[in-house]
C-alpha cells in the first residue's frame, strides 16, 4: 500500500429483502482520504460525512476470528 493509505468507512442506504430501509457501513482500503472525510491520523481511518453522523458517540471495535475480521459498534460511554 502507498504511504498515506488507510481504511475508509462510508455509509450506504439500501433496502433489505423485505423492502425495509437499512443503513450499511462499507469498509475499504484506499490510497488516501476523499474531500470532506474526517481523518483519524494516527489510525489512518477516513470517515465520510454520512458515516461520521451515524458513528457519532459510537465505538468501532474489530476482532480477528480465524481468518476473518469482524467489526462491531457499541455505544460509547459518556465521560463525566
Amino acid at each position: 500500500m502507498p504511504e498515506g493509505a488507510g481504511l475508509r468507512i462510508t455509509r450506504e442506504e439500501n433496502v433489505d429483502s423485505s423492502g425495509e430501509p437499512r443503513t450499511d457501513l462499507r469498509l475499504s482500503v484506499v490510497a488516501g482520504p476523499e474531500e470532506g472525510d474526517q481523518v483519524l491520523e494516527e489510525e489512518r481511518v477516513f470517515v465520510d460525512r454520512g458515516a461520521a453522523d451515524l458513528l457519532d458517540n459510537r465505538l468501532l471495535d474489530a476482532d480477528v476470528v480465524g481468518d476473518d475480521v469482524r467489526f462491531s459498534l457499541d455505544v460509547q460511554a459518556e465521560s463525566r
